[in-house]
């Protein structure tokens, strides 16, 4: 019995990946999670000066994104309010707690780095970030959550 208690116990550890208030397991990875159709929920500026590239993309008096992450590691940004689309693709560190996103409009390329703080089936939470080392993250800029709506 208490070896069944101690197994219980170190898989329900560690299966949580963020610290998030939602589910503490899950059987489908961080990859299969983040596929599909998000929506924002909510954005908020946390930085002092905002980068001049992230603004572009969210700077908008009517603000509307969608993202859609595919299988094939690809991702469409659609900023709904503007009219501008960006496309490019997406990765997650070793430890799947950071994404980043390689996007380009007709423009510009740009390279976002998101600190993932939940990630649900249908809600994705994340502080963007403008510096990234690999190991150390430089002077958040943004709040982001996204619902999933397909």
């Amino acid at each position: 019995m208490r070896n069944t208690l101690l197994i219980l116990s170190i898989l329900l550890l560690g299966c949580t990946k963020y610290p998030q208030d939602g589910s503490l397991f899950h059987f489908r990875s961080p990859e299969k999670r983040i596929l599909g159709v998000w929506e924002d929920v909510r954005i908020d500026e946390v930085g002092e000066e905002p980068d001049t590239h992230i603004s572009e993309l969210l700077g908008s008096n009517n603000l509307q994104l969608e993202l859609e992450f595919l299988n094939n590691k690809t991702i469409t940004i659609l900023n709904i309010g503007d009219n501008i689309i960006y496309e490019g693709d997406w990765l997650f560190n070793e430890d799947n707690s950071i994404l980043q996103l390689n996007v380009s409009d007709s423009l510009n390329t740009i390279n976002i780095y998101w600190k993932i703080i939940e990630l649900e089936l249908d809600d994705l939470q994340c502080y963007q970030f403008r510096e990234y080392n690999g190991e150390d993250i430089y002077d958040y800029s943004y709040f982001l959550r996204f619902e999933k709506i397909n």
